[in-house]
């Protein structure tokens, strides 16, 4: 259903993230030359996707091309009033998107060029203007809208930011909408959030993996970030002063605070230990970035030394950890090593055909490195279990 609303042809999409997949695996050690040579000429892709930096570039002469382009146009109707105005911008808009699709993706074969995505984006923001304008009270209904652009961004152009976006634009809703029950929020925003979670891992199973695997990460990543800022004390603390005008004197403390207390220590630990229990990356990394968060917030609230002597002991206990953990993870322990993770959660198996395929000159894959290669559940995918 979600494949059918993509502007991108999904089957070139797929052959050029195989052939990148295939890349690493080459540069890696794991695909001989002769190999690699042979999956580039079953996995040819003509679709144009330049670096991150050529991409950059692009998109900033797209968009200063298109101002050059459409500010004579809004010129001439700008003494007509903010009506004519709002109605140029948005047929400016519409056209703006049109031909980033039908000439730019369809006949050009841009794939994220940096063009395209200057495109669809100056395109919905005109679209988005004379729609609604200045003239609304409400700011709810500004963030309701935006929210219904930025997902159709996500999904039709399987764009990152978009996708943050609308991560971003569901909180503000939320903010918004509740506000008569504010406390109840950091609740809301762990149920929902944690909800979300498990129906993208359910999600996962059911889609090519592959073509949205960076959405995927992302998404749950950002959604375990939530929920542990949902119950975050620091945050729980700093809103209820802030939006709900929250008084507190000397030795006073938020209402339920020994609860939120618990889901600041508690929630990284649980990210920890289900991430090495079940071998999942996301959930390892997630938890590292929030147990720093919660070094800060009782940092912020009890000061054991100066912040000078306390980044300096943290550093130094960090490395040594990690100079620890590298030396024990030199070989296998129970599935944790420390080489070769170089590839997401993934599956492909056609793929892994074509590499058995190409084994030329008497090389054969075996058994241990077939493992390696193409096999779904690998460590350091959207958070499935798996093997590293």
């Amino acid at each position: 259903m979600i494949n059918k609303l993509v502007a991108y042809d999904l089957l070139e999409v797929k052959k050029k993230l195989s052939l990148a997949k295939a890349k690493t695996w080459y540069k890696a050690g794991l695909v001989e030359e002769e190999q690699w040579k042979g999956i580039q000429a079953d996995y040819p892709s003509d679709l144009y996707s330049p670096t991150i930096f050529m991409r950059i570039l692009l998109f900033v002469a797209t968009f200063f091309g298109l101002s050059t382009v459409l500010g004579p146009i809004l010129l001439l109707v700008a003494d007509e009033g903010i009506v004519a105005i709002r109605i140029m911008v948005f047929i400016a808009g519409v056209v703006m998107i049109a031909f980033t699709e039908r000439v730019m993706i369809k006949d050009k074969r841009h794939f994220k060029s940096g063009i395209t995505e200057a495109g669809y984006y100056i395109g919905f923001s005109f679209v988005y203007f004379g729609l609604m304008g200045f003239g609304i009270d409400e700011i709810l209904i500004y963030w309701m809208m935006a929210l219904l652009f930025v997902s159709i961004g996500t999904i039709r152009y399987m764009d990152l930011l978009s996708l943050v976006a609308t991560v971003v634009c569901l909180v503000a809703v939320l903010f918004l909408s509740l506000t008569s029950i504010l406390a109840f929020l950091p609740f809301v925003i762990m149920i929902l959030f944690g909800g979300l979670f498990i129906i993208s891992q359910k999600i996962q199973k059911k889609t090519d993996y592959l073509v949205w695997e960076d959405h995927f990460i992302l998404f749950d990543t950002l959604a375990l970030l939530l929920v542990y800022l949902g119950g975050n004390y620091f945050v729980v603390r700093e809103l209820s002063i802030e939006m709900m005008g929250l008084e507190l004197g000397e030795g006073q403390d938020i209402p339920m605070a020994f609860l939120f207390y618990g889901f600041t220590f508690l929630i990284p630990l649980a990210y920890l230990i289900w991430g090495i229990r079940n071998r999942s990356i996301l959930f390892i990394r997630v938890s590292l970035l929030v147990l720093t968060l919660t070094v800060f917030t009782i940092k912020y609230y009890y000061s054991f030394a100066p912040p000078e002597v306390s980044i300096t002991v943290a550093g130094g206990i960090l490395i040594l950890i990690s100079l620890v953990l590298l030396k024990y993870l030199k070989k296998s322990r129970k599935g944790f090593i420390r080489d070769q993770i170089i590839q997401s959660k993934w599956d492909n198996p056609d793929l892994v055909a074509v590499v058995a395929s190409q084994t030329l000159g008497g090389h054969q894959i075996d058994q241990s490195e077939s493992s390696q290669i193409g096999k779904g559940g690998e460590f350091g995918g959207g958070g499935a279990s798996g093997d590293f």
